[in-house]
């Protein structure tokens, strides 16, 4: 699976690509604890971030079909473990006022 730009958050996290970055860096100006990497329960795969027992994924490659089918893969575990999932697309990221109402109104409530 082809990867984004690996870099540096301002947490010092290493994100796997720049939507990545952008997500984290607005959880750390917000004050936001999260984990990096957290693994699926029962499962191989790992989410970008965890806030708490919520999943934070940046599907950043949606519309290739391999990688839609472990997004819905992903989906399912998290509705199997009654886990709550924050999906971000990349047209989330079109403004960091967009991103922002998405991921704080969700870990918020």
């Amino acid at each position: 699976m082809v990867r984004g730009t690996q870099c540096l958050a301002k947490d010092g996290h290493v994100c796997l690509s720049l939507g990545e970055k952008t997500i984290d860096d607005l959880l750390h100006t917000h004050g936001i604890p999260h984990e990096k990497e957290p693994h699926y329960p029962r499962s191989n795969y790992r989410a970008d971030f965890a806030v708490g027992d919520v999943f934070i994924e940046f599907f950043g490659l949606a519309g290739n079909a391999d990688y839609d089918a472990k997004t819905k893969l992903k989906q399912e575990l998290c509705r199997k473990h009654g886990i709550t999932l924050i999906s971000i697309y990349p047209q989330d990221l079109a403004s960091s006022r967009k991103l922002e109402g998405k991921l704080l109104a969700q870990l918020h409530t």
